[in-house]
């Protein structure tokens, strides 16, 4: 009886300083709450066919050009399976939002940090959520539009084949860019802890800062507009470089870069603050 006892115990303990708590078993419970999140099949869905409905109207309109007389070059038509990416990430990006900050919203990231108190653990089981998420829907969603546009290019014989490791690459690192997306809006999700906020900072971020300052002549601004996360994370899937342009794994550095800053922000401020 008294060697039960204390095995209970034990036990009791273990469960409350975390012990028992495996980071996999945490991995599998953040899972479980993204397919029960109701917005997650709604902003997955939105994301593929944002980026398959702009590809097929790239597509069109590289095919009325050449009926026009204006030749689409060859990277430009093999951009085409990533030319909805900008409103992809977005939805995507709200997607990996609401991972965290709808906990802080309802409340239910209390019981959460209860079942597993460490708290790095649980954020960096929901990166490694987001970012699977991201990988796979940026393959995919790439690849989908890939064949989906190529009856549409091959009225006038634009349409090709992924016969070269650049397009295969210029697939993969789709996904590669939306996973970092996911990783560095879940921070932004930590960090500001509101749902509708940290949306806004994700679409300020990736969207209008880029637009806003591509209006803007001048030198200052193109260097600035370089080194923005969208803009350098695009470089990744980038065919041809052209002067002045960051390179495939100098993009990547730069897109990285911008995600781990916001990642280790937001794991010291949600070991930090109160909940």
């Amino acid at each position: 009886m008294t060697t039960t006892t204390r095995s209970d115990g034990a036990t009791a303990s273990a469960r409350r300083d975390g012990s028992a708590v495996t980071f996999a078993r945490v991995v599998r419970s953040e899972a479980v709450k993204l397919r029960t999140l109701p917005s997650t099949y709604i902003l997955l869905a939105g994301s593929i066919a944002a980026m398959v409905a702009v590809g097929a109207l790239a597509a069109g309109g590289l095919v009325l050009a050449s009926r026009d007389g204006h030749p689409a070059a060859d990277a430009a038509i093999r951009a085409v399976p990533t030319a909805g990416l900008s409103f992809g990430q977005l939805l995507l990006g709200a997607l990996a939002v609401l991972l965290i900050s709808s906990e802080f919203g309802t409340g239910s990231i209390r019981p959460t940090l209860t079942a597993a108190p460490r708290r790095l653990g649980v954020l960096a089981a929901k990166a490694l959520v987001a970012a699977l998420l991201g990988a796979v829907t940026g393959a995919a969603a790439a690849l989908a539009t890939h064949l989906l546009v190529q009856p549409i290019l091959a009225e006038e014989n634009l349409d090709y084949r992924l016969d070269g490791q650049a397009d295969w690459w210029a697939l993969l690192a789709t996904g590669l860019y939306l996973a970092l997306v996911a990783v560095l809006a879940v921070a932004l999700g930590t960090l500001l802890r509101n749902s509708a906020g940290a949306i806004v900072a994700v679409i300020g971020l990736l969207f209008v800062l880029p637009t806003a300052l591509s209006m803007i002549p001048g030198e200052t601004a193109a260097d600035i507009l370089r080194y923005l996360p969208s803009e350098a994370g695009n470089q990744l899937m980038a065919t041809e470089i052209g002067d002045g342009e960051l390179r495939p794994w100098e993009g990547g550095l730069v897109m990285a870069g911008w995600t781990l800053t916001a990642l280790v922000a937001a794991a010291v401020g949600f070991r930090r603050r109160d909940v």
